[in-house]
């Protein structure tokens, strides 16, 4: 069959460009199976939805399979109206985190003939034979649609794929990887692409999607109900080899030196970790992850560190204990500062990550994180809570949430770093964000003057105006601002190596 594959553009996050990994995968399973793909990036080409008329006139498809994140369905629906205007008949199947956890209202909001609610590859060539068989989507696993009649089907989940060494490499080749390599947030000016290791994630912290897929209550809704050790949330890993392979060819073909390693947790298992360091440190590639400091231990990061990991973003949220218990999230801060130290003890950079308005948060709670990273010589710039389909926030805060204009309010409403959607902490709006600029001003500017207090009040407010006066213009030079940042990361790093140093070291 011929696919045309569409990544649909996001109104919310114009420019932010990112390699689709669900996509590309999916994309190299149907090439494996030896099915014929066209993909139209729309999103990171910055094009606009009519544009995929344009692949439509070129050639003819046999379905159009689309996927992306929740700021991005609203670009879907205009897509599908696009597509509808050349090819009415044309089969349009949506997937990702976006859509699938609300097939329903995504069915119809977007006017697709289907949505994907479970992993892709399973559903994808069942899928693929009934378009080619004009059959109905019955017997196709983790599919909901709607029958003639108008009744809606929700099809039972497939099992998850156990071997994923079996799945085929990333389809790098239908991106623009010139384009992508440029994106990378901490590269050091190197060509830098993103990768995996893991699917699924150990916890189940509230504001991620991992939550909904643990969760009892809401997975027995689904027909055929999901077995524990069958969850999409179980992890599964690629064998260290087959990541080393991956690599290899990025290195080879479009000179990558560089990697993001986008695990949801990839230091959950010592044994993972050996394995993958072992199978890349011959590469001489330097690499990043993100981790939880709780599991991160200097056996570890040493293993990391000697092949080629450069840099650790912590995801902590916050050290409120009452704000952690909200959010089945862990506050044991004695493991927290003990990973940090650890990593900065084996020559790595240590970031983290903080989110602000979770349920429970007030100015103490934002304070308190203030004060910790200053103890710690941390960056704080936290992202704003936004309750995503797929989230028990969401689930939990459900009633407060229009479902009938939710992805026109996520496209135009919310922004991680800007603007606050539902506010689901003790603080009005105009309060959480004042909060947020201005902790983030004394933060940066405690990094840059730690003896001089007034000097360091003073610019702090300075600051704090700016990020009011110019708002605006920051979110529209987002590249601008990624380089202050590694900039002042640089610097906190080298302020936190000198203290920790013997006094020997430090002279």
């Amino acid at each position: 069959m011929n696919i045309l594959f569409a990544h649909p553009p996001s109104q919310a996050y114009r420019t932010s460009i990112y390699m689709p990994l669900a996509m590309g995968q999916l994309i190299a399973f149907a090439e494996q199976a030896g099915h014929t793909v066209v993909c139209a990036d729309l999103h990171n080409h910055g094009m606009a939805p009519e544009a995929i008329q344009g692949f439509l006139k070129k050639e003819h498809f046999d379905v159009c399979l689309m996927s992306g994140f929740a700021s991005q369905v609203k670009g879907m629906r205009e897509t599908i109206a696009s597509i509808r205007q050349t090819r009415r008949e044309l089969p349009v199947v949506l997937g990702g985190l976006g859509v699938s956890y609300l097939p329903e209202t995504a069915l119809n909001y977007t006017g697709a003939d289907a949505i994907a609610t479970g992993e892709g590859e399973p559903m994808l060539l069942p899928l693929l034979d009934a378009i080619a068989e004009r059959a109905a989507f019955n017997e196709v696993p983790s599919l909901t649609f709607r029958q003639r009649d108008g009744a809606l089907i929700q099809t039972p989940l497939a099992p998850v794929i156990e071997d994923l060494d079996a799945l085929p490499l990333m389809a790098y080749h239908h991106f623009d990887m010139d384009l992508m390599v440029e994106n990378d947030f901490f590269t050091d000016d190197k060509r830098s692409m993103v990768s995996w290791s893991l699917r699924g994630c150990a916890y189940s912290c509230d504001f991620c999607t991992n939550s909904v897929e643990k969760n009892p209550g809401f997975l027995n809704a689904w027909p055929g109900g999901r077995v524990e050790t069958k969850m999409p949330g179980r992890v599964r890993a690629r064998s260290g080899w087959r990541v080393a392979e991956e690599w290899t060819l990025l290195k080879e073909r479009y000179g990558i030196e560089n990697i993001f390693l986008a695990d949801l947790e990839f230091m959950a298992s010592r044994k993972h970790v050996e394995d993958v360091c072992r199978a890349v440190a011959p590469l001489d590639m330097s690499w990043w992850v993100m981790a939880r400091p709780e599991v991160a231990t200097e056996e570890k990061l040493t293993w990391m560190k000697r092949s080629g990991c450069h840099y650790v973003n912590y995801g902590i949220e916050s050290i409120s204990p009452e704000i952690c218990r909200n959010i089945h999230r862990s506050s044991d801060l004695p493991r927290i500062t003990a990973g940090i130290r650890a990593a900065r003890t084996v020559g790595m950079t240590a970031q983290v990550n903080f989110i602000v308005g979770l349920p429970g948060e007030t100015v103490e709670s934002v304070r308190d994180s203030v004060e910790f990273c200053r103890d710690n010589d941390l960056i704080y710039l936290p992202t704003i809570l936004q309750p995503f389909p797929g989230t028990m926030i969401f689930e939990r805060y459900r009633q407060r949430i229009n479902l009938d204009t939710l992805y026109d309010d996520i496209a135009d409403r919310w922004d991680m770093s800007w603007r606050i959607a539902y506010n689901f902490s003790n603080m009005s709006d105009r309060q959480l964000l004042w909060v947020r600029k201005r902790a983030m001003s004394l933060n940066v500017i405690h990094i840059w003057v730690t003896k001089q207090r007034a000097l360091a009040w003073l610019l702090s407010w300075s600051v704090t105006l700016g990020l009011i006066l110019f708002e605006g213009a920051l979110r529209r030079y987002r590249v601008g601002v990624r380089h202050l940042v590694r900039l002042v990361l640089g610097r906190a790093n080298r302020a936190a190596q000198t203290r920790s140093a013997p006094p020997d070291a430090a002279s």
